[in-house]
């Protein structure tokens, strides 16, 4: 919305509002979930933690099943998050929870993101053998993919923690 946070967010509101049905559906999930963006990317913390911990709950509710990329992308939302919170624990396993679910479904939907957080943070933890190791895990699904910049990314990270 032409980069004016108050105005995505009433927008997103107004969205999710607009629905006559008791079960939230995917979309209200989604919605909610871009609300979580929308304050990560203004740094608000709490408030994109809040949304989605909100999104998960309403996933884990729903009384029909749901596409599970979605709460892979909650998952990876959530944890980048809680890294930004201080909080790495919460974010390892909120990483770990997002890797369980895409190698469940056989899904390599934001597996390599979710490995190159998880590397990450192992990594700087000072764990940096474990985080090399999904570091790599992480480069070789990015290779599979074709993705060229997050090759280039996990190769930068695995030089800077290799030295």
């Amino acid at each position: 919305m032409d980069h004016d946070f108050e105005q995505a967010i009433e927008a997103l509101k107004a969205a999710l509002n607009l629905k006559d049905s008791i079960q939230a559906t995917e979309q209200d999930i989604q919605i909610i979930n871009s609300t979580g963006i929308i304050y990560g990317e203004k740094g608000a913390w709490e408030a994109a933690k809040e949304s989605f911990l909100r999104a998960q709950e309403i996933y884990n509710k729903a009384l029909y099943p749901m596409d599970f990329s979605i709460l892979i992308r909650v998952y990876y939302n959530l944890s980048k998050i809680y890294y930004k919170l201080a909080d790495g624990n919460s974010a390892l396993s909120v990483a770990d929870k997002g890797i369980s679910l895409a190698l469940e479904n056989d899904s390599n939907y934001l597996l390599g993101e979710l490995l190159y957080q998880k590397g990450f943070i192992f990594a700087e933890r000072g764990d940096v053998t474990q985080g090399i190791y999904f570091l790599q895990q992480a480069g070789a699904i990015f290779t599979l993919q074709e993705k060229e910049d997050y090759i280039q990314l996990v190769q930068d990270k695995l030089a800077m923690f290799r030295q």
